[in-house]
């Protein structure tokens, strides 16, 4: 991606509605100056759990979806701008896995739950969101769920 690419998605990112709960959790505010990157060009130095989530768990997807804005990791739909997925303190993993979508059992415990990271209370992001740590261990098959998802879910 170039810059001029990246600055459109980092608009159309911080823009959409379906965003604004994930951007107020990880603090990001719509006047960020941090620039939206493709990882790991962001250099943000040893960053374990970037390598882990990119790498390991997100493996299968496309390397273009996999974006660093400011200190945070995020898994992003380049088509329309909807984060699927993002890193999380050191190691946290979240992901919009649209559970209500597939007829899944919804549960604040996934998402509010003791993580290597201390607790984590994400109940604000809703209930298409869940903590990836907390209910699965096939998280790359969730993470390619997840960007599938994030196919239908702007229009």
């Amino acid at each position: 991606m170039n810059a001029e690419s990246l600055a459109i998605l980092t608009e159309r990112l911080l823009g959409l509605p379906q965003n604004q709960a994930l951007l107020r959790f990880l603090q990001i505010t719509l006047d960020t100056d941090w620039k939206l990157l493709p990882w790991p060009q962001a250099n943000c130095g040893f960053d374990e759990g970037g390598r882990i989530f990119f790498r390991k768990y997100g493996k299968n997807l496309p390397d273009e979806v996999k974006l660093t804005l400011g200190v945070h990791n995020l898994m992003v739909n380049t088509e329309n701008g909807l984060v699927f997925a993002a890193h999380y303190g050191r190691c946290t993993f979240l992901v919009r896995c649209g559970l209500t979508k597939i007829g899944a059992e919804d549960s604040d415990r996934l998402r509010s739950v003791e993580t290597l990271d201390g607790f984590v209370d994400a109940r604000s992001l809703g209930p298409d969101w869940a903590i990836l740590n907390c209910f699965c261990e096939e998280e790359e098959q969730y993470l390619e769920g997840a960007y599938s998802l994030s196919r239908s879910a702007v229009t």
